[in-house]
């Protein structure tokens, strides 16, 4: 058993022609044919009239339905403000017109009914649109948990050595201090007794002394400077937990800045969750090179352009300006633009001398 849409329709040849007409409005509204955000809302508007059109003819039966898809689509595409507004004011429209054109009772009553369709398929919509944006935020801030326990667990072991070193600094740097002015005093005292043999032995002593501080202050400096955070751990950690997307990270850059690294993971996370969340990325390049004076930091995914270009631009817009806020004490420069692989580039350039460790000097 089928519909045959031209037999229902009374055969009239033009409202056929509507319904196709509808058809590839429709299609073209919803696919990535129009990628330009403004020309899909114009055939959004297109698409109404159309079936606007259809609904008040007097032949029509099937029309109505069209509406009922048009408001569904108008849902996801406008606010929810101008959406009621929308709504009020379309079947405003096709109420009057409906009763000007002289229809009967049961014309009217039909028309209602699909009103009441319409209203069914908004609230859906509407619903589908919220539970999408709630997964979107836990999605977020999963990626949030996962960069943050990747620090945590750095964190730890950063803590601990650094506790281990404190106690040899302070268990034995102080000793071999103390050590080096006793020797020094009997040295004063022996000079007095002109004892040439002890005075020679205490001299090789002090400098051995010496020579051992000089080794404790190398050591721990080194230790120091090496228990930073590490971006390939974090990035390493983040990819595992986020199985449907390849991470690839290469670096000829060793950054020896914790609090760098930090907000530097921070920022490919917010990378990261813009092209998972707005481009359905599954590849994602971040590679960090040397140009001239300047740390240059590329993340590149493999997103849908149009389908980026399209979320919230103000999504976008706050995670940029979120970068450029936490970089900014660096002297960072950030820039957003299009690659090759029908996605986006995040770009991030930072003066070499920032990726440094600061100066961690010990002093006895």
């Amino acid at each position: 058993m089928y519909v045959d849409v031209f037999e229902v329709n009374n055969g009239d040849l033009y409202l056929l022609s509507g319904y196709v007409l509808n058809l590839i409005i429709w299609i073209f509204a919803l696919t990535r044919i129009i990628a330009d955000k403004q020309h899909k809302r114009l055939f959004l508007l297109l698409g109404i009239l159309v079936a606007i059109i259809l609904v008040v003819l007097p032949a029509t039966v099937l029309a109505p339905v069209l509406l009922i898809f048009w408001m569904s689509y108008l849902a996801e595409s406008v606010t929810e403000k101008r959406l009621w507004l929308s709504y009020l004011l379309i079947n405003f429209i096709v109420m009057v017109l409906v009763v000007m054109l002289g229809a009967d009772t049961q014309a009217i009553i039909t028309t209602l009914s699909f009103v009441a369709f319409q209203l069914f398929a908004i609230s859906s919509t509407l619903q589908a649109k919220e539970l999408s944006q709630q997964r979107d935020t836990i999605s977020k801030k999963n990626l949030e948990l996962i960069t943050t326990q990747s620090l945590l667990l750095q964190t730890s072991k950063i803590e601990e050595r650094q506790r281990i070193l404190q106690n040899l600094h302070d268990g034995i740097g102080h000793q071999l201090t103390a050590m080096s002015l006793h020797n020094e005093h009997a040295l004063q005292c022996i000079k007095l007794g002109k004892t040439v043999e002890i005075d020679a032995y205490l001299e090789q002593e002090k400098s051995a002394i010496k020579d051992t501080l000089l080794t404790l202050r190398q050591i721990v400096k080194q230790s120091r400077n090496t228990a930073c955070l590490d971006l390939e751990v974090a990035i390493t950690a983040i990819a595992s937990k986020l199985p449907n997307l390849a991470i690839n990270y290469t670096s000829q850059i060793v950054i020896e800045r914790s609090a760098l690294i930090e907000d530097l993971i921070y920022s490919f996370q917010e990378g990261i969750s813009n092209a998972i969340r707005h481009g359905q990325a599954n590849v994602i390049d971040i590679t960090i090179e040397k140009k001239d004076a300047t740390a240059s930091i590329l993340l590149i995914d493999n997103g849908m352009l149009d389908k980026q270009k399209n979320s919230t631009n103000s999504t976008f817009g706050s995670g940029l300006i979120g970068m450029k806020e936490r970089l900014s004490h660096y002297n960072a420069q950030i820039n957003l633009s299009k690659n090759q692989n029908n996605g986006y580039t995040l770009t991030i350039e930072i003066p070499l001398t920032q990726c440094v460790t600061d100066n961690l000097d010990v002093n006895y």
